[in-house]
């Protein structure tokens, strides 16, 4: 699955500089702010779509996203 954190398999062989943590990162976070981000593949297309619900500015539903966001 795309969102899943990469996972080095036993190889002698190095890969790429990227550790693979985005696309899950991205998911968890869209989840502490009450949405999601999901994925699909459409007529040769990889295609990326985040959903969040609207919350009046300044405010935030969940207290657990504003401590996210305050990193």
């Amino acid at each position: 699955m795309v969102f899943e954190a990469y996972r080095q398999g036993d190889t002698d062989t190095p890969v790429s500089g990227s550790v693979g943590l985005g696309l899950s990162v991205s998911r968890h976070l869209a989840g502490l702010m009450g949405g999601d981000l999901t994925y699909r593949y459409e007529d040769g297309v990889s295609v990326f779509a985040l959903a969040l619900p609207m919350v009046p500015a300044g405010g935030h539903e969940d207290p657990r996203v504003a401590d996210a966001l305050a990193v």
